[in-house]
């Protein structure tokens, strides 16, 4: 799916990190791809994924906890709690996209779920 995302900072030193707004989400990302100059303060077409470098560590929830966007420290990684609806991960009103959440995952369609990744990926789009 494809947001408008202003852009609050880059990184002086890591150059493909990005705190991004996304409607009411703050959150800190990994540029993926970026074919074009970025400026702070503007706003983008991107499109947003996780990734995991040990595989997934997610869990059913099934109480009625609500939907979170968590950094986990100074780091990429995040702890995030959404619903699988169509093998993305939807929280706060962000789809992530994830083709193994698809194909691994898909006895879980329906429910909440938290999952803890790596950093969640951004993709500028042309």
């Amino acid at each position: 799916m494809t947001y408008q995302a202003k852009i609050l900072r880059l990184d002086d030193n890591i150059e493909e990190e990005i705190d991004l707004q996304i409607k009411d989400v703050k959150i800190t990302c990994f540029i993926a791809t970026c074919p074009y100059s970025i400026k702070v303060g503007l706003y983008y077409p991107v499109q947003l994924s996780i990734w995991s470098l040990d595989g997934y560590n997610l869990i059913e929830i099934k109480n009625n906890t609500g939907q979170s966007i968590n950094r986990l420290g100074n780091t990429f990684a995040y702890s995030i709690t959404g619903k699988l609806c169509n093998g993305n991960l939807v929280s706060k009103g962000l789809v992530f996209e994830d083709n193994i959440l698809k194909k691994e995952f898909a006895y879980l369609e329906g429910k909440m779920i938290s999952i803890k990744v790596d950093r969640i990926n951004v993709e500028f789009e042309h």
